[in-house]
Parts: structure tokens; sequence; C-alpha cells
């Protein structure tokens, strides 16, 4: 049964903008460590931290709440299963139900990334 869909989709000059204006502050407030280190070099780079910007984004909307108050980007990390596949973890206290499971999928393309993200109860 599904019980939270979210979808976001973020300009990638937007996220490279804000890294120039912003420098570690913002990829600080916005990624984990293990988000960072995994960060390719050059453009692409670009790409990979607007994908998970807009994965963030989806995941907050799934869940009915948004960033704010009850859950910060620093609180949600994207990573690869071992099939290469994306997935989503929750930090920091977070916590979903027992049986809910996340579901991910990650796209970019001209300039812009987005992200869906379907939460199922099993």
């Amino acid at each position: 049964m599904i019980i939270g869909i979210g979808c976001d989709i973020v300009s990638v000059s937007r996220i490279k903008q804000a890294v120039e204006s912003y420098g570690e502050r913002f990829l600080k407030r916005i990624y984990t460590a293990h988000e960072l280190a995994r960060a390719p070099k050059g453009e692409q780079r670009y790409n990979y931290l607007a994908k998970r910007f807009a994965a963030k984004e989806a995941l907050a909307k799934a869940m009915g709440t948004g960033i704010g108050a009850a859950i910060a980007f620093a609180d949600i990390e994207v990573y690869n299963h071992e099939s290469g596949a994306p997935g989503l973890r929750l930090l920091n206290d977070l916590a979903l139900a027992s049986d809910a499971v996340l579901h991910l999928s990650l796209a970019d393309d001209a300039g812009m990334a987005q992200a869906y993200v379907i939460i199922e109860k099993r």
C-alpha cells in the first residue's frame, strides 16, 4: 500500500550558484559527509548535488512534512545500493514505521534534476 508520494525538480544551475555563493556553509547544511565524499569532481558534481537535493525535498513531501521544523536536509541521506540503485536513509533519530519501505528514482537532463519518492507500507 502506498502511504506517500513526493516529487521535486530543481535547476542544476541553482545548486551550482548556491555552492559558489555559500560554499561549505551550504554544503554542510544540505548534504551528509558520506554524500559529499562520493560527489564527483567537475561539472558533474552539480548534477549529483542537485539530484540529492531534489531527493530530500521529494522525501519530505512524501512524508507530508516538508523541510522545516520536523525534518532538516541533513536528516536525509541519499546513498547507492550495491546494485547502484539510489536509496534513502533517515538519520538523527528520524524514523518511519518499521514496515515502511522507501523507493527513490533520480534523473537529470537539460540542466534539471528530478527525484521521485514513494513510501510503501508492506
